[in-house]
């Protein structure tokens, strides 16, 4: 997330919380509380585009979840040989920043599939592999588990 995007999202937020509030309009916007972000919202990240300004204005907003795709074939390019060396710098990064991950186990790889997605049982053993080697490598982070993205899309 840039900053512009960052600043762009925040001020619809803020504009969308004065529209919607009974009695409020922008010309009494300052009687408004301060914003508070619910405990369980996040954000929905780019894993690649990430700076770590984006991690300060995620924190500095209030969110406490960034959501993020492991991409199985970024992680997988020789069969059964597994580096999670960028996403590992990305978590300790979070976690610096009190920041927790939703990630993301998904798509498909080109090493067993033609797809992004799964669908042959060579493949499905193989993502399976995938997810158990993730989970063990960040076993000791505060991460929720997401399986797939979107699995009722035909894409996917």
């Amino acid at each position: 997330m840039n900053k512009s995007t960052a600043y762009s999202f925040i001020f619809s937020l803020i504009l969308t919380l004065v529209l919607i509030c009974p009695g409020n309009s922008p010309a009494s916007a300052t009687s408004l509380p301060p914003m508070v972000i619910p405990e369980n919202f996040g954000v929905n990240v780019s894993a690649d585009q990430l700076q770590e300004r984006d991690l300060e204005l995620i924190r500095e907003t209030g969110f406490k979840y960034v959501r993020i795709d492991l991409w199985w074939d970024h992680v997988e390019k020789e069969k059964g040989v597994y580096d999670f060396s960028g996403y590992e710098k990305l978590f300790d990064k979070l976690g610096e920043y009190d920041l927790k991950a939703i990630v993301i186990l998904a798509y498909g790889n080109p090493l067993y599939e033609r797809y992004t997605s799964v669908r042959t049982e060579a493949g499905a053993d193989a993502f399976a592999n995938y997810a158990k080697a993730a989970v063990r490598k960040f076993k000791d982070y505060d991460i929720i588990w997401e399986i797939w993205n979107e699995p009722d899309s035909p894409v996917f």
